[in-house]
């Protein structure tokens, strides 16, 4: 299928092409009047149709779900964002090469997900203190709360069509792709949902680089890198960068530092001790 851009639509914006830090900054600057592109700008710029859906989870914080629909597919796909990073990360490019745009183009109807903790950073008035979560709570929560908000929108649409007033089966195949901490929280939701008896409404599952917590076996200079994180730790994490996950930064430095010194790659060296 040709690309929405090839029919005479919009033209390609002047997209932001920056760091995850920057990237969480520029998610919502086309909202509030500083001329940037949020993500729905960047959607409609690059010529494609977009819905922004909010999404409220169990424990009263409120999510940005973004959607370029295609409601009579049967064939969907949601995109769930890494650490320090948001929604806007997968159509940054602004065109069709954009793994997002690339989906909707072959056929799927492509929702953008974002965690707590990315802007506008908004919950209910139940949340007293906004950063008192942990990586879990985004795997049972948040991602809970898209999958089931992406249902509710396909059975609602599905029922539409035959024209009636109950939710229909919808009959369609969702797919989850989730990056590193997008990655963790899939895996999360799917064994919750496993242990629980509740139905993950999920086709297939593709993580990137997803990330995880080592227990055993890590070498010797790996466990003491951990253990000067729980030095270190304490201190950096009073130290709010904008991330998806209010933690020390020590997790980040640290990986990086072994791979230097070792020329070997260690995944998500004790992310969220």
């Amino acid at each position: 299928r040709g690309s929405p851009r090839d029919a005479g639509k919009k033209t390609q914006g002047n997209i932001r092409r920056s760091p995850s830090l920057m990237v969480l900054k520029a998610s919502m600057k086309g909202e509030t009047g500083s001329g940037e592109l949020s993500v729905s700008d960047a959607i409609a710029e690059a010529g494609y149709p977009v819905q922004k859906l909010e999404v409220e989870t169990e424990d009263g914080y409120l999510l940005d779900l973004y959607r370029i629909p295609r409601p009579e597919s049967k064939e969907v796909v949601v995109f769930q964002h890494g650490m320090m990073d948001s929604a806007y990360g997968w159509v940054l490019k602004g065109d069709e090469s954009a793994i997002a745009f690339a989906a909707y183009d072959r056929g799927f109807d492509v929702f953008l997900a974002n965690f707590r903790g990315t802007p506008p950073r908004r919950c209910t008035e139940r949340v007293k203190t906004f950063w008192s979560f942990t990586f879990n709570e985004l795997g049972k929560y948040d991602m809970r709360a898209v999958m089931e908000k992406i249902h509710e929108v396909k059975t609602t649409e599905a029922a539409e069509v035959v024209g009636s007033e109950v939710p229909a089966d919808a009959d369609y195949k969702l797919r989850a792709v989730g990056h590193s901490l997008g990655g963790a929280g899939l895996l999360i939701y799917l064994f919750d949902c496993i242990l629980r008896g509740r139905d993950h409404h999920l086709h297939r599952m593709v993580l990137l680089s997803p990330a995880g917590r080592h227990e055993y076996d890590l070498p010797l200079l790996a466990q003491i890198l951990c253990l000067m994180d729980r030095v270190v730790g304490p201190f950096l994490n009073r130290l709010n960068f904008g991330m998806t996950v209010y933690v020390s930064l020590s997790p980040l430095l640290f990986p990086t530092l072994y791979s230097i010194l070792t020329g070997r790659h260690l995944l998500s060296l004790s992310i969220f001790s």
